[in-house]
Order: C-alpha cells, then sequence, then structure tokens
C-alpha cells in the first residue's frame, strides 16, 4: 500500500498527478505478479484503466480527498478489473 501511496500526489495548489516512478515500480510489481498469467500488455492496461477511472471517480464526484484515500481508490479500480479478467478466463 505504502507505493500506491506515493502514485498520486497533490501539488500546493491542490491540483493532483501521477508520480512516474511510482508507477513505473507498480506497472514492474504488477507485470512480475501477473504477467505470467495474464500477459503484459493486459497488465498495462489493467494499470492505465485503473488510473483513468480513478480520476475521472474524483472529477465525477468533486470530492476532496487526501492522497491515501486516492490510493485507495485506486488499488480498488485494480482489483475490480482483476476479478473482471480472472472471471473472464
Amino acid at each position: 500500500m505504502w507505493v500506491t501511496n506515493h502514485l498520486i500526489r497533490f501539488n500546493n495548489n491542490g491540483t493532483l498527478f501521477i508520480n512516474e516512478r511510482t508507477l513505473q515500480h507498480i506497472n514492474k510489481q504488477f507485470n512480475t505478479q501477473f504477467a505470467s498469467n495474464l500477459g503484459i500488455d493486459v497488465c498495462n492496461s489493467i494499470i492505465m484503466d485503473a488510473l483513468l477511472e480513478t480520476f475521472e471517480h474524483i472529477r465525477r464526484n468533486n470530492i476532496s480527498i487526501t492522497h491515501q484515500q486516492v490510493a485507495r481508490i485506486f488499488k480498488a479500480n485494480i482489483n475490480k478489473r482483476l476479478d473482471v479478467v480472472e472471471l473472464n478466463s
């Protein structure tokens, strides 16, 4: 969980940004864990789709949350996608 807490951060003006090094680290961990079963392209797609869904969730709901809460939403979105992929396997 500590890794995802550093993935999405707030600037001083309140805008969100993605920490590229942390994203690469998450991709590497995720690919190591799941690529043998899912393939690297599917793994990368899951990560990017989960990021997009996370930012869309924040935008749609116009909510004020901490970066830890954003990380939890991101992690939940990844797990949701993994569940779908496993069901389709």
